[in-house]
């Protein structure tokens, strides 16, 4: 059961929003573009009769089941867009990947099943027009590749056989988190974490957009980037809020920028509410709001920390235009792109300490 709650009064409430997932509701919208889309995606992947999991392209039933309801006659594009909508919100089920050898389950040191099912076996093409959301044409042209689905199920075997081999240097990681406020109002950005995600264990919660730099990308990029694939709201970095050195071998770089939405018309403007795997959805705030919610309520009690103090302006955003920022994200950049230990080891903390100078 696909259970949907549409009420402009919960999903601007973080706490009215949270009370409808904890009661069994999948999804928390106002927006009848976003009901739409829901639809139509849960039609095609989770929903028998004609034209389902693969009938209208020519291609043979699906063999998967779901291993969190049982929902046969899936192939693997159709296992993939359900979980995303249907099963995010919820703790991922423990056992072996139905897609190949993996074993998944939650805990430390363990992958679990959402996060392997993103990872390894997202359908090729899938996110055509590159907005890091999932739709049901992008998911039916996918099916139409899926010829056969033993023979597509063999090769995601051989892919994950590959991937369990790492050749060469680790690859540098870098992070940039986001606090988002729109001056029309003085609202702020809230994601709501998928269930899957790191330090959520096994439940949506709250925290700030935020990302990892992909290959050959700085943080700014970064963050504008996970930004829009969390809440579907693009932004303008501004200024730099925290500046963090691991202090480990690794040497990541953590950064916290200030942005704001590139559009700041709050009719225009609307967060996510579809969930996938990126997130169950974003919601703006007033400062004040979170005062309904529990420190066990967000992924990391960062929001409660930098709104208040981004607003009342004991946190202060530093300039982006200055040469010690450019050279760290230009070395970031290229540290992404194509890993060197010794450059890293010599080059990030030097860089580190001139920005934070």
């Amino acid at each position: 059961v696909f259970v949907c709650v549409i009420s402009r009064d919960v999903a601007e409430s973080p706490r009215l929003t949270l009370d409808a997932l904890g009661a069994g509701a999948k999804m928390v919208t106002d927006n009848d573009d976003a009901v739409k889309e829901a639809l139509d995606l849960l039609r095609l992947t989770s929903v028998k009769g004609k034209g389902v999991r693969g009938e209208s392209s020519g291609t043979k039933r699906g063999e998967v089941r779901c291993p969190v309801c049982q929902l046969p006659g899936l192939s693997p594009p159709l296992l993939y867009g359900h979980y995303s909508l249907c099963h995010v919100t919820e703790p991922g089920p423990d056992g072996t990947c139905p897609l190949c050898p993996q074993v998944c389950r939650a805990g430390h040191g363990f992958t679990p099943f959402a996060r392997h099912l993103e990872d390894c076996h997202a359908p090729d093409g899938l996110d055509e027009n590159q907005d890091g959301h999932i739709s049901a044409e992008e998911l039916r042209n996918s099916m139409k590749k899926m010829v056969n689905t033993k023979a597509a199920k063999k090769n995601l075997e051989e892919m994950f056989r590959a991937s369990a081999v790492t050749i060469g240097p680790e690859k540098y990681a870098a992070y940039a988190w986001l606090v988002v406020r729109r001056p029309s109002d003085g609202k702020y950005l809230m994601v709501l974490e998928s269930a899957h995600t790191s330090g959520c264990h096994g439940k949506p919660r709250y925290w700030l957009p935020a990302g990892k730099c992909d290959p050959g990308e700085t943080l700014v990029e970064a963050a504008v980037r996970s930004c829009a694939e969390d809440t579907h709201v693009t932004v303008k970095p501004m200024g730099v809020l925290r500046l963090m050195l691991e202090p480990s071998a690794k040497k990541s770089l953590r950064v916290i920028l200030y942005a704001e939405p590139v559009d700041d018309d709050p009719s225009i403007v609307v967060p996510k509410s579809v969930p996938d795997f990126h997130s169950v959805g974003a919601i703006w705030v007033d400062p004040g709001d979170l005062e309904d919610l529990n420190e066990n309520e967000y992924r990391n009690p960062d929001p409660p920390k930098f709104f208040p103090g981004v607003e009342e302006g004991t946190i202060k955003a530093h300039p982006l235009d200055t040469d010690a920022w450019n050279n760290l994200e230009g070395i970031v950049k290229e540290l992404t792109a194509s890993p060197d230990p010794q450059k890293r080891d010599s080059q990030i903390p030097a860089a580190w300490d001139a920005c934070e100078r």
